[in-house]
Formats: structure tokens, sequence, C-alpha cells
């Protein structure tokens, strides 16, 4: 009797093996992740992205919490399409800014060769803040990658992903650049959002994290104490000086999101792109900026759907005030068609 217990217990053992050796592994994951160290070396040199890299793990969303339920529609998850359970599948984040369009980082969806991902790897999970429960996996139309984003610097580090079907919900609106001074000045609060590892390696949140960060001017961020002339001005950051609050891997491609005149935070500021570690002192995370990725990000959509277009404009003013939502206003009525 007790031969045929451990013969059991032995077949079940033989069994699991077997099926976590048969699991699919996230590549997509993986590749995000390689990418962030080749970015750190490309940026302070091997020696010193090998001392960060061996530094104790910090959270992702460092010093966040885990997000009350639907408090931020618009975010979504990018998923690895070959993995049928979103938890193990997702690797990056998104914005949906508009029913059949998410805005994510163009690292996310960049292969080690320099390529595109193909569209059919790719699925965007939209509808849930869980990645164990409900939301909607939803086809990928096309995805258009900045065209002078650089892996090397990652400048330009923004991607506009259309879904086949459109997603219902409230989604969040592009900062323009009017807009800049007034909703994202140096000290304004922001939300940045996302599913990022929890210790810094396998380690993974089922349930949308948050944090909320003062953005950072240029110049501190800048300077010889921090990224050192790194930061572009194609480029924002937000964080404290003393760390402990921050986002990083697996938060990829994901919001930060700002106040509008309103005091909601619904204004799509940046895209979570790079950094030095997480939440390290003068180190502040570094999100691809939007006031002046903006256009290329509605033309994009234009182009692929020219009814956006209408919509776009008729919105871009409206979260500012007085003289500064006038001044808007009349550099729509100015602008070329």
């Amino acid at each position: 009797m007790h031969k045929s217990i451990f013969a059991a217990m032995a077949a079940l053992a033989i069994l699991a093996a077997d099926q976590a050796v048969a699991e699919p592994v996230n590549h997509m994951r993986e590749r995000v992740r390689q990418w962030q160290i080749r970015a750190l070396e490309n940026a302070i040199g091997k020696e010193r992205a090998a001392e960060l890299l061996a530094a104790k793990p910090s959270p992702e969303i460092v010093g966040g919490s885990t997000a009350a339920a639907g408090r931020w529609p618009w975010q979504v998850g990018l998923v690895q399409a070959s993995i049928l359970d979103n938890f193990n599948a997702q690797f990056c984040g998104g914005t949906l800014v508009d029913d059949l369009f998410v805005v994510t980082a163009a690292h996310c969806i960049t292969e080690n060769n320099g390529s595109v991902t193909p569209k059919a790897q790719i699925r965007v999970l939209t509808g849930t803040q869980s990645l164990l429960t409900g939301g909607t996996r939803r086809v990928v139309d096309q995805i258009v990658r900045h065209p002078n984003y650089n892996d090397a610097t990652t400048d330009f580090d923004v991607a506009v992903i259309k879904l086949r079907t459109a997603a219902p919900g409230k989604k969040a609106r592009l900062l323009t650049a009017a807009q800049e001074a007034e909703l994202a000045a140096t000290g304004d609060r922001a939300y940045v959002t996302g599913w990022g590892s929890l210790t810094g390696g396998n380690s993974f949140p089922n349930q949308l994290q948050e944090v909320n960060v003062p953005i950072v001017s240029r110049t501190n961020c800048n300077d010889s104490n921090s990224y050192d002339g790194l930061i572009t001005p194609r480029m924002i950051c937000a964080g404290v000086s003393a760390g402990g609050k921050d986002s990083c891997q697996g938060d990829s491609g994901g919001p930060l999101v700002v106040r509008d005149a309103e005091n909601r935070y619904e204004i799509l500021a940046g895209v979570v792109s790079w950094g030095f570690g997480c939440a390290e002192p003068n180190l502040f995370g570094v999100y691809s900026r939007v006031a002046v990725l903006r256009n290329w990000i509605a033309q994009t959509m234009a182009a692929l759907s020219p009814e956006v277009a209408a919509k776009e404009e008729s919105t871009s003013c409206a979260d500012l005030r007085g003289s500064s939502q006038s001044a808007c206003l009349d550099g729509l009525s100015l602008a070329p068609k």
C-alpha cells in the first residue's frame, strides 16, 4: 500500500515537472528586461551598470499602493499572445487615448534586432486592473513606432497601437504643448501606474499599482548628480530627490498622468521609459514627454483613422482656464490644416 502511495506521488511529481517545463516562457518580458540592462550600460558604462544591477532589488512601483478598483480605466497591459494566462503574459503597459488607440513605449515593441514586434505576437488587455480576472484581450491591427526612436539613447521612445476592435470606457487625454506649463510644471503632482515587478526580479503583482510623484525640472534631472546631460527635450522626469518613489521595469509603456483644471488625474503627460535603478536618490523616473510628442501621436492616429483628427482638435484646449484656454484656442485657429 505504501509503495502504491509513493509511486503515485512520484508520478504526480513527474507530471508537475513536465508541466513546468512545458509552460510558455514570456520572452517579451525578458526582452524588455535585457533592453533595460543595455540602455543602462549605454548610458553609464558596463561597470557602473553592474554595480546598480547588483544592488538590493527595489520595487518597481516604489512607495506606492494597490490602485482602487476602476480608478485608472485607460490603463492597458501588453501581453504575449501565445500565453493565455494574463498574469504570466503581461510584459508592458500602455494608455488608451481613443476607442481604437493605445500609446506605449517604443522599446516595448522593439525586437533585439531592431525590428518592430509582429502584431500577431501581442494582445492588448483592456477593461481591468487585475491580471487574474476580467478584461478583454484585443487583437492588434497595427503598430507604429516613432521613426526617430533611438534604441541606444531611448530618445523618441513612443509608439501607437491600433486595436482591431473598439475598447469602451473612459480614455486619458493627451497633454498639449499649450497645457504643459500649467498642468505639468515643476512640482506639479502626477500618478504613475503599472504591474511592474515588486522585487526587481520575477515577483509581479496581479493588481495594478499606483504612486504619486512630483514633476522634476529638466535642469535638475540633467545635472551632474543625476542624469548628467542624458535627458533630451523629448523626455520628462518625475520623482523625489531623496528617492523612495518611482516606476521601473515591468511598468514600461504605462501612463504618467497629471491633473486637469478640475483636479482630475486624466491628462497623459508621460510614458514610462527608463531610469537608473529604482527610486534611487536623485535618479528620477524618466518618461517620454507627451507634450512634445503629441503631434506625432495625433497625426499617426489620424492617418490610421481619419475621424480621430477632428475629435482631438475639439478637445485639446478644454483643460485650460481663462487666458491660457483663449491662447490655446487661438493657436488652433491659426494652425495650418
